[in-house]
C-alpha cells in the first residue's frame, strides 16, 4: 500500500513536487514487482475527475479532466502504473480518495482550522457553505483501504461515503460541539466562482467488497474536536 505524496496545504495543487512523486511512485512499483510483489494499492484523488460533471462521480462514467497539476499527476501515475502492472503480472488497485477529516489533519485545512479557532475563542470567517462535499472520517478511510488491499478488485475504486454534505452542516456541527457557533461569520468570505457546487462519489465498487463507512459526521467531528482540545496548546478542556 503506497500513500506517500506531497500534500503541503495550499501548495500541493500546483507544486512541481507532484511530478517528482510520479517518478518515485513508479520506481517503487517497479521495485515491488522485481521483488516478487503481486498485489499493490496506490492512492489517487477525486481531483482526477471532471468537477463540472452533472452527476455524482463514478469510476466508469465520469470524464477524467483534472484541473490542477496535482490531479494531472495522479491521473498520469494511474495510467502508467496500470499499464506497467498489467504487463508485469501485478494486480493494481487505485483508491480515489475524496474529502477526509479527523484527528492529526494538517492544522490549516478547513475542519481543523475552524475547530482550532473556535476552541481558542476566535472568530472565523467562512463562505456561505452551500457547497456539498463527500466527507469521510479518516478511520473509515483507513478501514476501506485495508479492505481494498485484501480484496481482488483492481482498477480505480472511489473511497468515500457516497453522501453529499453541505459545508454549512460541517460548520454548524463544529459550532455546536465547541459551544462557539456564534463565532462563525458564515458568508463573510465569498465563494469563488470556480468552486464546484457538488463533489460526491458513487461508491458501488467499494460496496462490492462489503465495506461501508461506520462513523457519522457528528460522531466523527466530536472525535476530532476532542483530539484538538487535547493537542492544541492552551485550548480549554471540553
Amino acid at each position: 500500500m503506497h500513500l506517500a505524496w506531497y500534500v503541503s496545504h495550499g501548495r500541493f495543487w500546483s507544486a512541481l513536487e507532484n511530478a517528482e512523486w510520479v517518478e518515485a511512485s513508479l520506481r517503487l512499483l517497479r521495485a515491488f514487482a522485481d521483488a516478487g510483489g503481486r498485489r499493490a494499492l496506490l492512492v489517487g484523488s477525486c481531483a482526477e475527475y471532471s468537477w463540472g460533471a452533472q452527476h455524482d462521480l463514478d469510476e466508469a462514467g465520469t470524464p477524467l479532466e483534472p484541473r490542477t497539476l496535482y490531479g494531472v499527476c495522479k491521473d498520469g501515475l494511474r495510467r502508467v502504473a496500470g499499464a506497467y502492472a498489467s504487463q508485469g503480472g501485478v494486480e493494481l488497485a487505485w483508491a480515489r480518495l475524496f474529502f477526509l477529516y479527523g484527528p492529526r489533519e494538517q492544522r490549516d485545512r478547513l475542519v481543523p482550522a475552524v475547530i482550532r479557532a473556535l476552541i481558542a475563542g476566535e472568530r472565523v470567517a467562512t463562505t456561505a457553505g452551500t457547497q456539498e462535499r463527500d466527507f469521510t472520517h479518516v478511520h473509515d478511510v483507513a478501514g476501506a483501504l485495508a479492505a481494498l488491499l485484501q480484496s481482488d478488485l483492481t482498477g480505480p475504486v472511489n473511497v468515500a461515503s457516497g453522501r453529499g454534505i453541505p459545508i454549512a452542516e460541517v460548520l454548524d456541527t463544529i459550532g455546536e460541539l465547541t459551544g462557539a457557533a456564534h463565532l462563525i461569520d458564515r458568508g463573510a468570505r465569498p465563494t469563488p466562482a470556480s468552486e464546484p457546487a457538488r463533489i460526491v462519489a458513487r461508491v458501488e465498487r467499494l460496496a462490492e467488497i462489503g465495506y461501508r463507512p461506520t462513523i457519522g459526521l457528528r460522531d466523527g467531528l466530536a472525535d476530532t474536536v476532542e483530539w484538538w482540545r487535547e493537542h492544541e496548546p492552551g485550548a480549554p478542556s471540553g
